[in-house]
């Protein structure tokens, strides 16, 4: 497989809908829910931009985005009977819901960036990688490389762009074979 070819085959691009929603987010005028809500900050874009990319670069398609009056944006992530939610709040930390079968299994509130996508990264290895047809060694490590370059490439523009967030020190996901 070429570059060319890895690159055009596991990028995403600004035409999913969740990703294209999260962005339009921004462009809310002060006072668009009946009077009070005010636009997500850039941070908070980008920190949800970057949770679904990563969603969606791990083989989850399922996703929603929705703004909150208070400029939070909530990732809806579905997965089989498997239920993420992922809350970047005004303040940028996040909390994060798992259910199974409509039954909460996991919460967790005022993550940072870095620990969202740990969990999420745990939960694709766990849940997406080994439950579907695709997690034979090739296609897992393909998978497995394609998230790290778009990590790495996103972490770069963040660090770049963003005043206020700055590049891990660690990575932001580490996948080991067991």
């Amino acid at each position: 497989m070429t570059s060319a070819t890895f690159t055009s085959r596991y990028s995403t691009s600004l035409q999913d809908p969740a990703l294209r929603k999260i962005l339009e987010f921004r462009n809310l005028p002060l006072g668009w829910h009946y009077g009070r809500g005010v636009p997500p900050t850039r941070p908070v874009v980008i920190a949800a931009l970057v949770v679904a990319q990563t969603a969606i670069l791990g083989g989850l398609t399922d996703i929603d985005a929705l703004v909150g009056a208070g400029g939070e944006i909530q990732l809806l992530i579905y997965h089989g009977s498997w239920y993420l939610e992922f809350t970047v709040e005004p303040n940028e930390l996040i909390d994060y819901r798992q259910e199974e079968a409509d039954n909460e299994t996991e919460r967790l509130d005022g993550l940072t960036l870095e620990n969202a996508l740990a969990i999420l990264g745990k939960f694709l290895k766990t849940k997406v990688w080994l439950s579907s047809d695709s997690s034979t060694a090739s296609t897992t490590s393909i998978v497995r490389a394609a998230l790290a370059a778009s990590l790495s490439k996103t972490t770069m523009r963040l660090a770049f762009r963003s005043s206020t967030w700055t590049a891990p020190k660690e990575p932001i996901l580490q996948f080991a074979d067991t």
